[in-house]
């Protein structure tokens, strides 16, 4: 008799790549190409968190970005509203150089900790992640499109604002 029961040919770790190309605004819907099939509990974590153009962190609301997801639970509470249900990215593009108007107009990855768990998923198929990406007020973008000169000689357009996120699934 045959076994058609086909979960334990699922990998126990499974990476996720969300490329997405927000210009200047904060929310975001990727449809993935193929379904991700997840036959069993997996733990979310974030691999990776890469920017192109993002707001340099020369102030305090610029620290750092916090990413919601509208598919899962993120079980974070802290004492600032905007904090909660939401992960914490460090924000390390650190300075400006000296001939950039704009923000800097390359790729930083943001590494605070190795891993950053997110929540836990049960079985399920996904078609559809969606969610937020904001600086520590719950509502500004993170990408740096506002010209520092006038007139601007490299100004950036809406479509210069970009992060690469790599989630990360681990079987339970």
């Amino acid at each position: 008799m045959d076994n058609t029961d086909n979960r334990y040919n699922h990998p126990d770790k499974i990476s996720l790549i969300l490329d997405i190309k927000a210009g200047i605004a904060t929310e975001f819907s990727i449809h993935l190409i193929d379904p991700l099939k997840l036959d069993r509990d997996y733990d979310i974590y974030l691999e990776s968190f890469t920017t192109f153009r993002c707001k340099s962190s020369n102030n305090k609301s610029n620290i750092g970005f916090i990413i919601y997801f509208d598919q899962w639970n993120i079980k974070t509470m802290s004492n600032n509203s905007f904090l909660n249900q939401g992960l914490f990215i460090p924000n390390e593009q650190s300075k400006l150089p000296p001939a950039e108007k704009f923000g800097p107009p390359e790729g930083k990855i943001h590494n605070g900790k190795v891993l950053n768990y997110i929540t836990t998923v049960q079985p399920e198929d996904i078609t559809n992640i969606s969610g937020k990406i904001t600086l520590l007020d719950g509502i500004s973008t993170i990408f740096d499109t506002v010209p520092q000169s006038d007139p601007p000689d490299d100004p950036p357009n809406s479509e210069d604002g970009r992060c690469i996120i790599e989630l990360l699934f681990v079987a339970k």
